[in-house]
């Protein structure tokens, strides 16, 4: 016999092994580890159930947003025709105003740089 043949006979009987492990695994399967497939049956029905209040949840909300007043859309003013007519075109509509409080005269900064530096009011 040479090694080639010999090599063949252990490789057969490896494989012989990791078949007979495998029948035994799949026999012990359910009584080892069977609780896992009950505990994904009693998942699923949670699901199910949860699936069933969040349906009922959502035709709610539908017939509550059915039932809201739609706000109504505002018209944009029309686009100029020339770019100078761009600069400043919608900041006389109020609802464009970038100033939503009133403006105040302090500073909203920690400190006063022209004040610290004691310069002039009108160098700015």
């Amino acid at each position: 016999m040479n090694v080639f043949q010999e090599n063949a006979m252990w490789m057969e009987e490896i494989f012989k092994d990791h078949v007979k492990k495998e029948k035994f695994a799949q026999k012990n399967w359910k009584k080892e580890h069977g609780y896992i497939m009950d505990e994904i049956h009693e998942m699923e029905e949670k699901l199910k159930k949860i699936d069933a209040e969040k349906e009922k949840i959502c035709r709610k909300s539908d017939e509550v947003k059915a039932a809201a007043p739609k706000p109504k859309k505002h018209q944009p003013p029309p686009v100029p025709l020339t770019t100078s007519g761009m600069i400043g075109w919608r900041s006389t509509d109020p609802r464009y105003n970038l100033e939503k409080y009133k403006k105040s005269n302090k500073n909203h900064c920690k400190g006063d740089i022209v004040a610290k530096l004691k310069w002039p009011r009108e160098g700015i």
